[in-house]
Formats: C-alpha cells, sequence, structure tokens
C-alpha cells in the first residue's frame, strides 16, 4: 500500500473516529433516534395489534418502518455539528480527498444504524417471539444499512445547506432508497416465516447492485455538492 493510500485510509478513519467520539460524548444523535425508532415500533404494534399468525407478515414492515423513520432522524445531524461550529468550510479546503470526508461519514452513519437495528430486531423477536435464520438476516441487513448509510450521507450533505434541510432530507432520499428498504422488507419477511439464504438471495443480490450504484454515483455527487 502507497503512501498516499496510508493518508486516505487515515482520513476516512479521522473522520469516524471524530464524529464516534463526539456521540460517546453526547449520546445526542443516538439517544434521539433510538426513542424515536422505539416509539414508532411500538405504535404500529399497536395499530395492527398482531396475532401470532400474523406477526410473521406485519413485523418485517413494522421492524424496516421503525428504521428508517429512526435512520431518517439521524441523517437531519449528520453534517449539523460542522455546520453549527463553522469548521465545514475548513474541511472542505483542507487537502483531505472529498470521498474520504464521504466515507468516513457513511462509517460513522452505518455504526449508528447497526446499534439501532441490533437493538430494534431484539426488540422484534422478543415481542413476537421469532425463531430466525440468522446468516440471512445479517446479509439482509448488512446489505439495507449499506445502501442506506451511502445514499443518506449524500442527501444528509445536499440538505444540509438548504433553509429547509428537514423537510427537503425526506423528499430526496425516501423515493430512492424504497428499492433498498423493500428489498429488506421481503426478504426479511421470508427469514421470519422460516427463509435461510437461499430463499432470499435473489433480494441479497438486487440491494448489493443497487448498493453498487450508490457507490459508483454518490461519492461523486457528494463532491460535487460541496463545491456548489
Amino acid at each position: 500500500m502507497n503512501l498516499h493510500m496510508q493518508y486516505y485510509f487515515k482520513y476516512i478513519w479521522i473522520i469516524f473516529w471524530k464524529d464516534i467520539l463526539v456521540e460517546i460524548r453526547s449520546k445526542e444523535i443516538i439517544l434521539s433516534v433510538l426513542i424515536f425508532s422505539l416509539i414508532t415500533l411500538v405504535i404500529f404494534n399497536f395499530a395492527f395489534d398482531p396475532t401470532p399468525k400474523t406477526a410473521l407478515y406485519v413485523s418485517p414492515g413494522i421492524l424496516w418502518t421503525a428504521i428508517l423513520f429512526g435512520g431518517i432522524l439521524g441523517l437531519n445531524r449528520t453534517f449539523a455539528m460542522e455546520i453549527n461550529d463553522g469548521c465545514l468550510m475548513g474541511i472542505i479546503i483542507s487537502p483531505m480527498p472529498k470521498d474520504a470526508l464521504f466515507f468516513g461519514k457513511v462509517l460513522s452513519t452505518l455504526a449508528l444504524m447497526v446499534l439501532v437495528e441490533a437493538i430494534l430486531l431484539g426488540l422484534i423477536i422478543a415481542m413476537f417471539d421469532l425463531n430466525i435464520h440468522w446468516p440471512a438476516m445479517l446479509l439482509v441487513s448488512a446489505m439495507a444499512l449499506i445502501g442506506f448509510s451511502v445514499l443518506g450521507t449524500l442527501f444528509s450533505a445536499i440538505a444540509a445547506f438548504t433553509r429547509a434541510q428537514e423537510v427537503m432530507l425526506p423528499i430526496l432520499f425516501l423515493p430512492l432508497i424504497s428499492p433498498v428498504i423493500i428489498g429488506a422488507v421481503e426478504a426479511s419477511g421470508q427469514i421470519f416465516r422460516g427463509g435461510d439464504v437461499s430463499s432470499v438471495i435473489d433480494w441479497i443480490g438486487l440491494m448489493a447492485a443497487i448498493n453498487l450504484l450508490y457507490f459508483a454515483v454518490c461519492p461523486f455527487c457528494f463532491g460535487v455538492a460541496l463545491k456548489e
């Protein structure tokens, strides 16, 4: 690995670890996202009042809706600290590659979403007494959360420079993340009903293909957005 690549990965690590340390000290984002997600989970549970039979069909939608809504709340804060402290411009004009900033933010968002899903999935399993195939669920979750983090980081940066950030982010983000969330709901439903990796491989492949598109387009668009 040459020196340039070493510095590139070091920049990614610095951004990621900075966000993690700030969150550990403040707990501002994780608490708000978790509380919002838990409230969403409880409301949907009471709204549907699922029986043991219907729970297998409604619980995937409840799970991923709670993750999606809570995640959007967290995305609104992705660049908030840099903007509020006035240091975003310093980062932009620094020699740090813009896509290194992007991937550092993607990793910190992904870490947040993994924690949120782990808690919500545990609650769903406990509430509905589910028995799932863990390798399949881990693959589906990885594909969904990676896509969410990559696309969400891009639109969080775009929305951060608008006056109505809280409104613009879901308007821009939801239509494009829908294929990944639909794939996650469908695959999770099959897993909750006893499916394994082979039964959801088509959905995993679809989400992987979409994620490759996100990885190809989003870093470039992120750099353009920062220049604008």
